[in-house]
């Protein structure tokens, strides 16, 4: 089970149900909540049996000295990192919001750190593309069961804002055009 996401969700953690089961395994990591993504750190609550397996064929060294010292770090840290995951979950709820009132964007339902978009009316690429012309970096797919979906990482106020009044923008822009060619 992936919880890489856990902490901006509602729902339960099963790492515990993993501890007492003999086929369940949660994989975390601290790439999300405690911002270490580019570290490549995170590990698995699991049965014994399991973390034995794991043992056996993992790597004499499989993670840098600095990606562990900054995990123990963040481990020490974790009232701060809670309070900033429920930070970040307020911002996806205002920023959830706010893009519900965009005509083109349909927001999925999901509680990451992120919001998936599905672009309608013209191609996502297209504002991706525009996106980036302002400097605002969403996430487009060329995959075909998400070519028609941006994924948005939720930011400081300040970047949700220009964000919003960029897609805003893009929306009179196209209310505009369809007045101009009837």
């Amino acid at each position: 089970l992936d919880e890489a996401y856990i902490e901006f969700s509602s729902a339960p953690s099963l790492a515990v149900e993993a501890a007492r089961s003999d086929n369940l395994v949660v994989l975390r990591t601290f790439s999300k909540w405690a911002g270490l993504a580019g570290l490549r750190i995170g590990y698995a609550v699991a049965p014994r049996a399991v973390c034995e397996a794991l043992s056996a064929v993992r790597p004499p060294y499989p993670v840098s000295s600095v990606s562990e010292a900054a995990a123990v770090a963040a481990i020490g840290e974790t009232v701060l990192l809670e309070r900033l995951a429920a930070r970040t979950v307020a911002a996806r709820e205002r920023l959830r919001d706010d893009l519900s009132g965009i005509p083109f964007l349909r927001v999925l339902p999901g509680e990451g750190n992120f919001l998936l978009c599905e672009v309608r009316g013209f191609p996502a690429c297209e504002v991706v593309g525009l996106l980036r012309r302002k400097g605002i970096a969403v996430r487009g797919f060329t995959e075909p069961r998400l070519e028609g979906f941006m994924r948005i990482t939720v930011g400081t106020k300040r970047e949700c804002g220009l964000l919003v009044r960029a897609l805003r923008g893009l929306e009179a822009d196209r209310v505009a055009e369809k007045r101009r060619d009837p």
